[in-house]
């Protein structure tokens, strides 16, 4: 299958609406090759088992989340994503904190092989929001 607009588009739509917002799981599998990367900061994750584990993980601590996606550019075989989500966090993960509504948004861009798998993403988040929704305020002077 080729990569089209409208394919690639597709792949983008499978992830942060079917598998982010939706929570089907299984569709991770025909979306992430095997020795997909994420690129966060300083951080890898690699290898689909890592990526899917963070996401169930995720989707736990969040279960409410909901991802809408403000722009999708396609060249070639890559993706730009800008997009944002909001949710109920019921245990702390990731900066986002027990109690608080997660009001999140981020750039992603990935990297697309023949076979329609996404092998690659450079991922970049407004972390510094996150942090700033926590309510002590010695936290939040260190985190600054």
């Amino acid at each position: 299958m080729s990569l089209t607009q409208e394919r690639l588009e597709k792949i983008v739509r499978d992830l942060f609406i079917g598998v982010f917002s939706q929570k089907n799981f299984d569709l991770i599998d025909s979306l992430l090759s095997e020795d997909a990367i994420i690129y966060t900061g300083r951080k890898e994750v690699k290898g689909r088992n890592k990526i899917k584990d963070l996401i169930i993980a995720r989707s736990q601590a969040i279960p409410d989340f909901q991802f809408t996606l403000d722009d999708v550019l396609t060249n070639g075989n890559k993706v730009a994503i800008r997009w944002h989500a909001t949710g109920h966090v019921i245990q702390n993960i990731a900066g986002f904190q027990k109690g608080h509504v997660a009001d999140y948004w981020g750039v992603s861009m990935w990297e697309i092989n023949e076979e329609g798998y996404i092998i690659k993403d450079w991922y970049n988040s407004s972390t510094v929001d996150i942090f700033g929704s926590i309510t002590s305020d010695e936290v939040r002077e260190k985190m600054l």
